[in-house]
């Protein structure tokens, strides 16, 4: 009957339409915002523990701060990026911040990538609950004054890379 055919129908249409707004929720949002304006400071050690990192040696250069962690999806999926761009901008420091993550996995992840930036270790996440980095992973861009110019949450790209330039 048309009846039935219509109720198929309807039933199909509505099952699409879910399956598109689930679709949409897993797709994580990147929100790029302009940074606070506040002095970026903090004292961390690298990942292997060998010595302890100040960002204030970094004044007078821009620095691209990257809070990530091993099990964050979108995090694996932006090493290539970060890479191409730390090749290709070696005047910017890049600094990978692990956080809620253990070492012994964000190492062997960083090899696997061959990640070549310097990796701090914020597992304590002192300096990620001073900045409220909440979700990973988060980009922030600290200009040559140690000052936060601009956050991203969410996964980077090259093009949001590029504009930091």
């Amino acid at each position: 009957s048309s009846t039935r055919r219509l109720a198929i129908g309807v039933t199909a249409i509505l099952i699409v339409a879910g399956a598109v707004v689930i679709a949409k929720r897993s797709q994580q949002d990147v929100t790029v915002t302009q940074g606070s304006g506040e002095q970026v400071s903090a004292k961390l050690k690298t990942l292997d523990g060998s010595k302890t990192v100040d960002l204030a040696d970094f004044r007078g250069k821009t620095v691209i701060l990257n809070f990530w962690a091993s099990w964050c999806i979108p995090c694996q999926r932006e090493f290539p990026v970060l890479k191409t761009f730390h090749e290709q901008h070696p005047e910017v420091v890049l600094i990978g911040i692990l956080t809620k993550d253990n070492a012994s996995d964000a190492l062997k992840f960083a090899k696997s990538e061959k990640a070549d930036w310097l990796m701090l270790d914020d597992r304590n996440q002192k300096v990620s609950d001073s900045l409220n980095i909440a979700a990973l992973p988060v980009t922030l861009l600290i200009d040559g004054k140690g000052t936060l110019v601009s956050r991203v949450s969410g996964e980077i790209d090259s093009q949001t890379l590029l504009g930091f330039l």
